[in-house]
């Protein structure tokens, strides 16, 4: 079996796009700059104050745990869900409903705030995803902590509006 040639996948066009590559190059001199290991530190910080958030307004919500600041495992990416039927495979395709419409009705506000939703299998058994969890990511450099209070006070309301109970 012959490979295609690379060039089909790392460029498909004939010439360089030189304006793109320079701006890639400017982002990672503008993060050098700022430092990988601040970024990653001030994400993990802002990714367990969202966490602590999270818990204080429906314990038991958060599928990942906040770990000890710059652990190894620690991450700016936060998983949850905070409906009571979480865990109830039959309640998947309500849940999962609700959780879209909180996420686009955030993509919907004024300023708009994009989360993102994941879906999984709660086992190897299982015939399909029949779990989902709202996926927040805060990054270091493009987040402040008043971005994640006015975030989470719109995501409390949006849940709220779903009309199910939650933990």
């Amino acid at each position: 079996m012959r490979l295609p040639c690379p060039s089909t996948w790392v460029q498909l066009r004939g010439e360089n796009n030189r304006p793109a590559l320079y701006a890639m190059t400017d982002s990672l001199a503008f993060f050098e700059q700022i430092g990988i290991d601040a970024i990653y530190q001030r994400g993990v910080e802002f990714g367990n104050y969202l966490k602590a958030k999270i818990e204080a307004q429906w314990p038991g919500a958060l599928w990942v745990e906040a770990r000890e600041p710059y652990s190894p495992f620690a991450t700016a990416l936060t998983s949850f869900n905070p409906f009571v039927d979480r865990n109830d495979s039959s309640a998947y395709d309500v849940l999962h409903t609700a959780v879209d419409e909180v996420a686009n009705a955030l993509a919907a506000d004024d300023p708009k705030t994009y989360i993102r939703y994941t879906t999984w299998r709660s086992s190897l058994s299982a015939a399909s995803d029949d779990r989902v969890g709202f996926r927040v990511s805060t990054h270091g450099v493009y987040n402040g902590y008043d971005e994640i209070d006015d975030m989470f006070d719109r995501l409390v309301y949006h849940v709220a509006q779903t009309g199910l109970s939650t933990i």
